[in-house]
């Protein structure tokens, strides 16, 4: 699966203005798939993503659109 570069940059802002959630930008992937809606999960589907910071820069935090 494909996911559009803007929609990572997007969905690692999100995870960090809405839940203080560090995320790098691989591990930011999954959860833009799901925002993006390009993967949609089927009826009664149960979809866990997990999301590592660990080499996160604190500094680029804030800097995201």
């Amino acid at each position: 699966m494909l996911v559009d570069d803007t929609a990572i940059v997007a969905a690692r802002a999100e995870l960090w203005s809405d839940y203080r959630i560090p995320a790098e930008y691989g591990a930011a992937t999954a959860w833009a798939a799901l925002s993006s809606r390009a993967y949609l999960p089927a009826d009664g589907e149960r979809v866990a993503v997990i999301i590592c910071g660990a080499n996160t820069d604190p500094c680029t935090l804030g800097d995201q659109p």
